[in-house]
């Protein structure tokens, strides 16, 4: 869900800290860093800052200390939080989901399955991103461009299964 509610690339996501999640009158926002060192606030929903607050309990990382925590926004998997995860084992992640997804379709239907067989990481962001873009008045995606779109290089590998 962070990948699609944010529209940032699996290196991007891959950068965030913890304490990238911040409040600003009010509202949960998001510092993002690009390649080019530009820092940019993305507006975050509640829907994903109460997603990461059941992220963080799962791993028991108290929800108060947020702005305290300069650790990975994304904790590996192995429990060794001093390690991060990287870009391609992001998008290993994603692919994973989509893998059985695709196998759940497949008997009900195969066209689908067969997409999502094909689905890689930043289909989450183009996704997104077209979705807003019909939602929005005038065709434009709300707050102006996708964040990350073509910042982050390279990093839309397709996984094929």
């Amino acid at each position: 869900r962070l990948l699609h509610h944010t529209r940032l690339s699996p290196a991007a996501a891959a950068r965030l800290r913890a304490n990238d999640f911040f409040q600003h009158q009010g509202r949960w926002r998001l510092r993002v860093i690009d390649h080019g060192s530009n820092e940019r606030h993305l507006a975050v929903s509640e829907q994903l800052m109460a997603d990461f607050r059941r992220y963080r309990a799962f791993h028991e990382l108290p929800d108060e200390s947020l702005a305290m925590d300069s650790g990975a926004a994304i904790r590996s998997l192995t429990g060794r939080w001093h390690r991060v995860l990287t870009p391609n084992s992001i998008q290993l992640m994603v692919k994973g989901v989509f893998t059985g997804a695709a196998v759940a379709l497949q008997a009900t239907d195969p066209v689908s399955a067969g997409e999502l067989r094909r689905a890689y990481a930043c289909w989450l962001r183009e996704t997104a991103a077209a979705a807003r873009s019909k939602a929005a008045p005038g065709g434009r995606p709300e707050g102006g461009s996708v964040e990350g779109a073509g910042a982050d290089g390279p990093t839309c590998a397709v996984l094929e299964v």
